[in-house]
């Protein structure tokens, strides 16, 4: 093994973090609400490739699809699309593509495979429970889309008994994020997963934990930059070497 360059290796610093350090706080604090904005735009972005089928479709339909097919503006293909879009959105929230901003780029694309096999099996699984109701054959069961405590297409409500009473509603499970959030917000969520069943229902409410979990994410990271930025501020005020800015951040009381 060549150890010449053992003596170096020691003392390497990775640019990367070479350049963090050197970065000012408010360049600190834009990476983090960049990075953000950045990864939601992305889900977007995933979803569309996810839906390239369905974005095909619709396209075929106004180029080939005859004089009725223009009529109703393609209403059919349209849906689809937007119903793919929608789905494979709230799969790729549930699935954790919100969070952790500086992941590997194969770390995004495994996950954006994995919500495009859930959107197929989930359609699998409503079109086998649509012929089963048909039929009147016995509904068939599916193992959970999302792991441990999910559900599926299962058990559907029947057509015309929509979930409208406020006591029908299933509470926010205690372990959910959506559950540490404040008493009116959570009823605002309440509402918006009010009719929604099986896996809709699920995605819906793991998508709005997803959101949160990536907003709670984004404050730990400010936390610790206005923390090290005030650790910092009170090391240069001990040793003498307070800058104009640290006076002014210290008659408004610092960051917290």
């Amino acid at each position: 093994k060549d150890n010449r360059y053992a003596h170096l290796w020691k003392t390497y610093t990775p640019q990367s973090t070479v350049e963090a350090a050197s970065k000012s706080d408010a360049e600190k604090i834009a990476d983090v609400l960049e990075g953000y904005k950045y990864r939601k735009a992305e889900i977007g972005r995933a979803a569309l490739e996810n839906c390239a089928l369905e974005q095909w479709e619709v396209n075929e339909c106004f180029s080939n699809g005859g004089v009725k097919a223009r009529l109703t503006m393609c209403r059919t293909e349209n849906k689809s699309l937007e119903r793919c879009v929608e789905m494979q959105q709230k799969f790729l929230k549930a699935l954790g593509y919100l969070s952790t901003f500086d992941r590997a780029k194969d770390v995004d694309e495994k996950i954006q495979m994995h919500a495009d096999t859930l959107y197929h099996r989930m359609l699998a699984q409503e079109k086998a429970v649509e012929e089963a109701q048909k039929e009147g054959k016995e509904m068939p069961k599916f193992e959970p889309l999302l792991g441990k405590g999910g559900s599926s297409v299962t058990a559907p409500v029947a057509e015309g008994t929509p979930i409208t009473k406020k006591e029908d509603v299933p509470e926010i499970p205690k372990t959910s994020p959506l559950a540490k959030l404040p008493l009116d917000i959570q009823s605002q969520i309440k509402e918006k997963l009010e009719g929604l069943t099986g896996i809709e229902r699920e995605l819906q409410e793991k998508a709005l934990a997803a959101e949160v979990s990536a907003g709670q994410e984004v404050k730990a990271n400010l936390k610790d930059i206005y923390k090290e930025s005030n650790a910092e501020r009170q090391k240069r005020v001990e040793e003498g070497n307070e800058t104009i800015i640290d006076r002014v951040s210290s008659i408004f009381g610092g960051r917290k």
